[in-house]
């Protein structure tokens, strides 16, 4: 497959995938689940602890954490969606949500009630940053902040001024619906499709997909003519099915020789290294090491190919890893920190269990692949 990023329907719903040298980047997934980024009107309905549980219009409450202010009972309040309800297949996790509302520009993000202006990480040019942040200091007003996407980086001051005056008309008329507004759940601002954001801010890909109506919206959002390539018989359409699969399978092969066995459960995800040969052959063959040297070049590749994945299906929760055992200290340590580099704001390792496996937890911040295709089991 081109690189580029291929968009398809399948049974589950609107499917996204990202392929930048033969490889799958990402993949997202259109289920029908509330957006996160939607605005709505709330009822508080109890206070747990420093957290309050807010009716939303969903079939269970949602949970308000790190309020910006105490709220009482009954109370209403406008309140923006961070994670939809997650089912699973013994109960429907509560969605959460935030009261810190934020505005979406083409540009920036508009947050109001929140003082600053902050970047991107993606955007590192100094000189650039001073320049606009200069520019946009003499026009910021006192309660609101703006955070910059990476797209604007290069762009005029003029047209990111034009996108901060648009969100502040956005955000105006957000407040007047939500005072007129008379009824518990009412969506006063719709979040966006994930995998729409996703083709924005990957500007620069290709984008493959057989469907007309996606191609006419997608230059309604502004995409380039340049950058659509419609087919109503796509020669990807097999190939797409046959990569979205391979992320359903349990068994992943190893560049090298070996395989990873990915069992995800409803209380926690064990994968298993392995390096001999499968009872499929075809699939993979078996990798012989004879030194620690390398049998930590194995885990090294191992553990990479494990977060990928981890990432790729969207699993959350408790994760065990069972990593060859190294026999050098030097290496078990740089394997740990191996391991530590990958933390983020949603992943966090633990360290090694007495029996040796690498322990972390990964924020569960929607369904997974498994469980969107097998309905939530």
């Amino acid at each position: 497959m081109e690189n580029g990023i291929y968009i398809t329907k399948t049974d589950q719903g609107l499917a996204c995938l990202h392929i930048e040298e033969g490889e799958t980047l990402d993949v997202l997934i259109e289920t029908g689940a509330p957006l996160v980024g939607t605005i709505y009107v709330g009822r508080v309905t109890a206070k747990d602890g420093p957290s309050f549980w807010v009716h939303i219009g969903l079939q269970k409450p949602a949970l308000l954490q790190r309020p910006r202010q105490n709220y009482q009972t009954g109370q209403r309040v406008l309140v923006q969606l961070k994670r939809p309800p997650l089912v699973e297949k013994y109960l429907i996790k509560n969605a959460e949500v935030s009261d810190a509302i934020s505005v979406p520009g083409d540009f920036l993000y508009y947050t109001p009630g929140k003082k600053g202006i902050y970047f991107s990480s993606q955007i590192r040019d100094k000189d650039w940053r001073s320049s606009t942040l200069e520019s946009l200091n003499a026009i910021a007003e006192s309660e609101e902040g703006i955070v910059l996407k990476g797209l604007s980086y290069g762009k005029d001051v003029a047209d990111i001024t034009q996108d901060l005056h648009n969100v502040r008309l956005q955000w105006q008329e957000i407040q007047e619906n939500y005072q007129a507004a008379e009824k518990v759940g009412q969506v006063i601002y719709q979040g966006e499709t994930p995998w729409v954001s996703y083709v924005l801010e990957h500007k620069k890909e290709l984008i493959f997909t057989d469907n007309a109506d996606l191609v006419i919206f997608l230059k309604q959002k502004n995409v380039s003519e340049s950058r659509l390539e419609f087919s109503l018989k796509p020669s990807w359409k097999t190939l797409f099915t046959e990569r979205l699969n391979s992320l359903l399978e349990e068994q992943v092969p190893l560049k090298g020789g070996g395989y990873l066995i990915i069992e995800e459960g409803h209380t926690l995800t064990a994968i298993d290294v392995n390096t001999t040969a499968p009872g499929d052959i075809r699939l993979t063959r078996g990798v012989k090491l004879t030194s620690d040297n390398e049998r930590f070049e194995f885990a090294q590749s191992a553990l990479n190919e494990s977060v990928r994945h981890l990432y790729l299906r969207k699993i959350g929760g408790i994760v065990l890893i069972d990593l060859p055992r190294l026999s050098n200290l030097k290496h078990q340590k740089a394997l740990l920190k191996m391991a530590k580099s990958y933390e983020d704001s949603t992943l966090q390792v633990l360290g090694m269990t007495k029996s040796g496996l690498l322990e972390m937890t990964k924020r569960k911040d929607e369904m997974s692949l498994k469980q969107i295709f097998e309905g939530g089991s």
